[in-house]
């Protein structure tokens, strides 16, 4: 027996990886910028600061993608409240709990490169040696993998219910029950007036 490909799903997930590398590279570039404004200050607090406003930053175009490109299947309750002040907040306050993990995983992958091998990531490029910008590199992308997958089942299961929601299947009955309905008016009036041509 073939096995059906879920065509809706991979595109949205399509979507939401072409959103999660805009907002990666907006996220690095950024970043960058800070590490080079906060390049006199203590090397983990300038990873901090670098992650933390890289992440700020990219979260503007990752709602705004989000919610009028990635979740198109889904209730017309969830297009209108995507578009609240109070569905923001939680959409912000989720991605500040996703930031709190990439500042808590870079301060780590901070500590333990400069403990274990000393190397210091926090660097701007173009004063890195070869082998912190290639550590920096490997832990800005487990970084962003570890946020990546955070976003997407938070958005998937908390702020953008999917068209298997009972809210989607209940809205789905009722066009079905719609559409029955029209069909009997139309078998109805269609036998009327066989009736009366009789």
């Amino acid at each position: 027996m073939a096995r059906t490909v879920n065509k809706p799903f991979y595109a949205e997930l399509g979507r939401f990886i072409v959103t999660a590398v805009v907002t990666l590279v907006i996220d690095y570039f950024v970043n960058q910028l800070f590490l080079w404004i906060c390049n006199g200050l203590p090397s983990v607090w300038a990873t901090v600061i670098a992650t933390a406003m890289g992440f700020i930053i990219s979260v503007i175009p990752n709602y705004f993608l989000s919610t009028y490109w990635v979740y198109k299947r889904v209730t017309e309750r969830i297009k209108k409240e995507s578009k609240t002040a109070s569905f923001i907040v939680k959409f912000v306050l989720l991605s500040l709990a996703a930031l709190l993990i990439s500042v808590l995983f870079m301060w780590l992958a901070q500590w333990t490169c400069e403990a274990a091998w000393g190397l210091d990531i926090s660097s701007e490029y173009g004063r890195q040696s070869r082998a912190e910008f290639w550590a920096y590199l490997v832990c800005f992308i487990l970084k962003s993998a570890i946020a990546l997958l955070f976003n997407y089942f938070t958005r998937k299961f908390v702020l953008y219910k999917s068209d298997t929601s009972k809210e989607h299947a209940a809205e789905s009955m009722e066009e079905f029950s719609k559409s029955v309905n029209n069909g009997d008016e139309i078998e109805a009036e269609t036998t009327k007036k066989s009736d009366k041509e009789e």
